[in-house]
């Protein structure tokens, strides 16, 4: 068996004498850059702590020579980085796509501010700079995409302040907005009653009418749902789609009384196999559902344009407009939501602009939409 070294119980900046290995020792993030280790041997013996802090000076002193700190260049420390990150895939701890998009977000951000210094990223001052960058992408709407564009720079400046190759992280109480308005992702209760009169195809008409009912992923979830997946409960438990592992947890949509109905006549339509089948009777396709749904947001936003629809306005937009409106219901709290939606109360709090920390509901929801849901079908 391998020989476990016993470790000193304090982690400052400082000689440490390690027992078992009868030598002293430094250790710390900050010597990677320039002894591509963490940990220092200073000297052999217990008796020895002297020579242990002189070659303690003497290191530190080699490794301020080269620190720049926050006179660094953003260029120069995501190159760094990014040395650093091809060393982790070097390793197999990360995969070559994660590697690739980091890479491309962190020169993109050079190309904006390469040639500026850490320090003028400092206290806040960088804040204006990262609202500028994400704004300047009109194709980043999704909150997630923006985040994870984010959470690129952000890594590096972590990075580079835990190594003390910084003072601290400029990225450090950033908060991203998402972009999103409620307008641009939920529908109104009559812009759902306009969609469901446009339908001429009862099968789209059921799909779109259990999207909204159910808070479901589209594709994903609602689109998929088999016959067997299908719990009928009882007086003690209510009626579900037990739909397994969905995004690495198990996912049950609960249904109301419009979605027990529904899901009866299905069931008595098709025997086994999907529950949403188009006129051919074989199972919905993604590309063509959305296709469908985009042509009639398009007719409507002609025909009706005071209904404000735009082409924002998608089938995704049916889980976005439930969860907002079960937030707004005073009987369900954030947990309550987030357990029936199969997501987190921190991608809720991010996504529906709920005032985050202190779990407040969404406020001036547009309407009111959907207080009486159940009488829309």
């Amino acid at each position: 068996m391998p020989r476990k070294h016993s470790k000193p119980k304090s982690r400052t900046l400082r000689p440490n004498f390690y027992p078992s290995m009868k030598a002293w020792f430094v250790e710390s993030h900050v010597f990677l850059p320039v002894f591509g280790r963490s940990r220092i041997r200073l000297a052999n013996g217990k008796e020895n702590g002297q020579a242990a802090e002189c070659e303690f000076q003497r290191i530190m002193r080699l490794v301020e020579s080269q620190h720049m700190g926050d006179d660094r260049r953003i260029d120069a420390l995501a190159e760094e980085h990014l040395q650093w990150f091809r060393g982790e895939l070097d390793r197999g701890k990360i995969k070559e796509r994660r590697f690739k998009i980091k890479a491309a977000l962190l020169r993109d951000f050079c190309a904006c501010y390469g040639k500026r210094t850490v320090s003028e990223f400092q206290n806040g001052a960088g804040y204006s700079m990262f609202d500028d960058w994400l704004s300047a992408h009109k194709e980043w709407t999704s909150p997630s995409t923006r985040e994870t564009a984010f959470k690129a720079v952000a890594s590096m400046f972590n990075w580079a302040a835990v190594r003390s190759l910084i003072s601290q992280s400029p990225a450090k109480g950033y908060e991203v907005e998402s972009g999103l308005t409620r307008a641009d992702i939920v529908f109104t209760a009559a812009q759902e009653q306009a969609i469901y009169d446009e339908i001429d195809d009862i099968r789209l008409l059921e799909f779109i009418q259990a999207l909204f009912h159910t808070g479901g992923r589209t594709y994903v979830e609602v689109a998929s749902v088999l016959i067997e997946n299908i719990r009928w409960g009882d007086d003690d438990r209510p009626a579900t789609w037990n739909l397994g592992i969905v995004k690495g947890k198990p996912r049950t949509i609960y249904l109301d009384d419009f979605m027990k109905d529904l899901t009866a006549r299905l069931s008595q339509r098709h025997r086994d196999g999907h529950l949403f089948r188009n006129r051919r009777d074989t199972p919905l396709r993604s590309a063509t559902a959305g296709q469908r749904f985009a042509g009639i947001i398009r007719t409507l936003m002609a025909k009706r344009p005071e209904l404000g629809l735009t082409e924002r306005h998608t089938p995704y937009g049916c889980r976005h407009t439930w969860i907002t409106r079960a937030l707004d219901n005073e009987d369900f709290t954030i947990q309550d939501v987030a357990e029936m939606a199969g997501t987190s109360v921190q991608q809720i709090e991010r996504t529906y602009k709920t005032v985050g920390r202190r779990h407040r509901k969404l406020s001036e929801l547009a309407d009111k939409v959907h207080r009486n849901s159940k009488n829309i079908e």
